[in-house]
């Protein structure tokens, strides 16, 4: 679905997920977004209040424990991103109000892709399947919209070269860099895929490619804002 496609959301403010592969200029659209009044800037997962990610975790702590008996081993990284999916779902769940939309740069399909790519591979035995069926299951019907900014893989080895921010890749060759930014795209796909509902999830896809970041800023703004206008 394209940006001149996406459905209005009628009766509350639209929840949107910002993903792409390392060197999409995801982080730096985000911030740009947020300066935005007409954005709702939610937390992401790691930046979570902490009063609600304490007791989700707390209360999450017989199936965290459930699953560690499944699992036995260092899988600690993963039970902590099901326990940070699960509050986050709570803390942008009610979201009624003045129109405009929600903007999460670190949400649902981020972290089914992290699972994907970087999750043991125990977490896709079927002691874990019932609690992915259940989340799948409440984010896509809270879910509608998803922003997929992408480049062109050399400018993703690039700009991935060339910022500040560490990054496990970084100092890879180049062909493994692509193939982990292919291993990751896929990973995003299919959560994406497993997100979408008939009538429901509207996906846009930018190519940033050498634009500035204030130039794909403005245009997932205008997609946005037809969410909300409904035009």
């Amino acid at each position: 679905m394209t940006a001149s496609t996406i459905p209005s959301v009628a009766g509350r403010r639209p929840l949107v997920e910002l993903v792409g592969p390392a060197g999409a200029g995801k982080t730096t659209v985000a911030r740009l977004l947020r300066q935005d009044a007409g954005v709702r800037a939610a937390p992401g997962l790691w930046s979570l209040p902490r009063g609600p990610l304490g007791l989700n975790a707390v209360r999450l702590l017989p199936r965290v424990l459930g699953f560690y008996r499944a699992f036995p081993g260092q899988v600690w990284a993963e039970m902590k991103q099901i326990v940070r999916l699960d509050t986050l779902y709570q803390v942008v769940g009610a979201r009624n109000g003045a129109a405009g939309p929600v903007l999460l740069d670190e949400g649902p399909v981020l972290a089914l892709g992290w699972l994907t790519v970087f999750g043991d591979d125990r977490v896709r035995r079927p002691a874990f399947a019932a609690w992915r069926e259940a989340a799948v299951a409440r984010w896509a019907a809270a879910l509608d919209v998803v922003v997929l900014l992408d480049a062109p893989d050399a400018v993703l080895v690039r700009r991935i070269r060339e910022r500040t921010k560490p990054h496990d890749v970084k100092s890879r060759s180049d062909g493994e860099i692509v193939e982990f930014t292919k291993t990751y795209r896929a990973a995003l796909e299919a959560a994406v895929a497993a997100l979408s509902r008939p009538g429901g999830l509207a996906v846009v896809r930018i190519d940033t490619g050498d634009d500035a970041p204030e130039t794909t800023a403005a245009r997932v703004r205008a997609a946005l804002f037809r969410v909300t206008d409904g035009d």
